[in-house]
């Protein structure tokens, strides 16, 4: 995942949840100016960052870092795993 595509997730998420970059930066510990960088995609943040952020949005690590698409193939493999347990137990 690249710098644009982080910083496009996060403010996703943040602005789903209806928080300002204050509000993420007063539970997060993350300056609301790296907050704001970080979802113009100016820079990476490294895994401190991450953890802070999704911890304060209440996501999974994974859903900052993955992209659309893995995110859904992720949800479908959920699905058809609880799937298979309804229809077939023994698995």
């Amino acid at each position: 995942m690249d710098n644009k595509e982080f910083g496009k997730r996060l403010l996703d998420i943040r602005t789903t949840l209806g928080l300002s970059q204050k509000e993420v930066e007063a539970k997060s510990g993350v300056s609301q100016g790296y907050i704001s960088q970080l979802e113009q995609g100016k820079f990476s943040p490294n895994i401190t960052v991450v953890l802070r952020l999704a911890k304060a949005l209440r996501v999974p690590v994974e859903r900052l870092l993955q992209s659309e698409n893995e995110s859904r193939r992720c949800m479908q493999q959920r699905y058809y795993q609880g799937l298979l347990k309804l229809t077939h137990p023994q698995y």
